[in-house]
C-alpha cells in the first residue's frame, strides 16, 4: 500500500476518538473556565491553560502529524527486497 493512502485511510479512522476524547474534556473544563466569584481567580486561569492545551493537541494530532508523517515518512517504510519466485535448483 502506498504511503498517501495509508495516511488517507488511516486519519478518519482515529478522528472520532480524538474529537470525542477533547470534546468531553472541552466540556469538563468550560464551566471552570466562564465561572466568576470569590477564590475562582486561579482555577479560572488554570482552566483556560488546559482548554488551550486541549485545542493545541487537537490540531496538532489532526492536522499537523498527518502531515509531517506525509512529507518524513517515506524514511520510516522499511525497505522491501525483492523475493525470487518459482526458483529451481540445476543439477
Amino acid at each position: 500500500m502506498l504511503l498517501k493512502d495509508v495516511i488517507v485511510n488511516g486519519s478518519p479512522e482515529r478522528v472520532n476518538a480524538i474529537l470525542m476524547t477533547a470534546l468531553t474534556s472541552t466540556l469538563g473544563m468550560l464551566p471552570l473556565a466562564i465561572a466568576s466569584g470569590a477564590g475562582n481567580e486561579i482555577l479560572q486561569l488554570l482552566a483556560i491553560v488546559v482548554l488551550g492545551g486541549l485545542f493545541t493537541s487537537t490540531a496538532l494530532t489532526l492536522l499537523v502529524i498527518p502531515a509531517l508523517y506525509a512529507k518524513f515518512g517515506k524514511q520510516l517504510m522499511p525497505q522491501q527486497k525483492p523475493v525470487l519466485i518459482n526458483q529451481t535448483w540445476s543439477n
